[in-house]
C-alpha cells in the first residue's frame, strides 16, 4: 500500500511540476503562446453571466449562479436583474455558426450531387458539445455501476466481522490495496465520492447538452422565419405553405429539435446500462446471501 501511495504520489507532483513549466513557457518566455485581449463581453457592467469564462469546476458546481440564487431569495427577480445576454447566446451568433454549418453542407451536397442533409448541419454546427454532453453523462451513468458492487462489498464485510471473532481480534500491519478497499469504512467513504461524483458529472453533462438545445432551437426559429420572409405571397396564397405550417416550423418543429437535444444522453447508454446492473445486482446479491448462509452454518456448529 505505501509503494502504491508513493507512485501516486509521483504522478501527482509531475503534473503538478508540468503545470509549472507550462505557466513559465506562457507567461514568462511567451513560446508558442500569444496574449489575448480583454474579452469584450467582460467590459459590459450589466454583464452577469459568465459561463464562458469560468473554470471547469465552477461550470460543474454552478458556483457562479450564487448572485443570483441569493438575489431571489430576497426579493422576487425582475428582468433587470438578469443583466444583458454574452455574445455566445446571442441571436445573430447563434444564427451565424448554424448558417455557416449549412453552408458547409449544401456545398458537400452540390460536390456529391445529393440533397443538403439538416441532419449532418446540426451536427457540423453542435456535435463535439453535444458529443461532450453525452459522454459526459455516460460517464455519470456508469457511476450507478459502483453502487451495488460497494454495497455488496459493505454487507460482506459486516457480515465477516460480525461471525468471525478471529477476524475482529486480528491486527494487520501492512495493509494490501486489496484489504483496504475490502474495509467497510473505506466502502462506505468511496460511496458517498461516488454519489457526489456522479451528481456533479450529470449536472454538468446536462447544462452542456441544454445549452446546445438552446442554441439549435434557436438557429431553427431564425431560419425558418427568415425563411418565410422571402416567401412569395402566391406560396401563401395557392395553398402550397398556410401560416400555421411556417408557426409549426418555429414552434413545434424547434421545440422537438430541442428536447431531442437534451435527451439524447440517455439514449444511447441506456440499454447496456440497464443489463449490466442488472448482471452485477444479481451476481453480489448471491454471493452475499451464500457468504451469509455459509458463516451462519459455521457458527451454529
Amino acid at each position: 500500500m505505501r509503494l502504491d501511495i508513493v507512485f501516486v504520489s509521483i504522478v501527482i507532483y509531475s503534473c503538478l511540476l508540468m503545470l509549472e513549466f507550462n505557466v513559465l513557457r506562457t507567461k514568462i518566455f511567451h513560446c508558442w503562446y500569444s496574449e489575448k485581449g480583454y474579452p469584450a463581453d467582460l467590459k459590459n457592467k450589466r454583464l452577469f453571466y459568465h459561463y464562458k469564462y469560468n473554470s471547469l469546476l465552477q461550470r460543474m458546481l454552478f458556483t457562479t449562479m450564487n448572485w443570483l440564487f441569493a438575489r431571489g431569495y430576497k426579493r422576487p427577480l425582475e428582468i433587470s436583474d438578469l443583466g444583458c445576454v454574452p455574445e455566445d447566446f446571442e441571436c445573430k451568433k447563434v444564427y451565424r455558426e448554424f448558417n455557416d454549418a449549412y453552408s458547409a453542407e449544401q456545398e458537400r451536397a452540390l460536390k456529391a450531387n445529393s440533397v443538403p442533409s439538416l441532419w449532418r448541419a446540426y451536427l457540423r454546427a453542435y456535435g463535439w458539445n453535444i458529443t461532450l454532453g453525452v459522454t459526459i453523462k455516460a460517464l455519470a451513468d456508469f457511476c450507478t455501476i459502483a453502487f451495488p458492487l460497494i454495497i455488496g462489498g459493505i454487507v460482506t464485510y459486516s457480515a465477516l466481522w460480525y461471525y468471525d471473532e478471529a477476524r475482529r481480534a486480528e491486527t494487520v500491519c501492512y495493509v494490501t490495496v486489496n484489504e483496504f478497499f475490502n474495509n467497510g469504512f473505506v466502502l462506505a467513504a468511496c460511496l458517498s465520492i461516488v454519489v457526489i461524483v456522479r451528481a456533479t458529472l450529470l449536472q454538468y453533462g446536462s447544462n452542456i447538452t441544454d445549452l446546445c438545445g438552446l442554441q439549435a432551437r434557436t438557429a431553427f426559429q431564425v431560419y425558418a422565419y427568415k425563411k418565410s420572409l422571402r416567401l412569395p405571397m402566391s406560396a401563401l396564397t395557392s395553398g402550397d405553405m398556410t401560416i400555421g405550417q411556417v408557426a409549426n416550423y418555429m414552434s413545434v418543429d424547434a421545440l422537438a429539435i430541442f428536447w431531442f437535444t437534451l435527451y439524447q444522453g440517455a439514449l444511447w447508454p441506456t440499454p447496456f446500462l440497464v443489463s449490466l446492473e442488472s448482471h452485477c445486482f444479481l451476481c453480489n446479491t448471491r454471493n452475499i446471501f451464500v457468504s451469509v448462509f455459509q458463516l451462519h452454518i459455521i457458527k451454529s456448529s
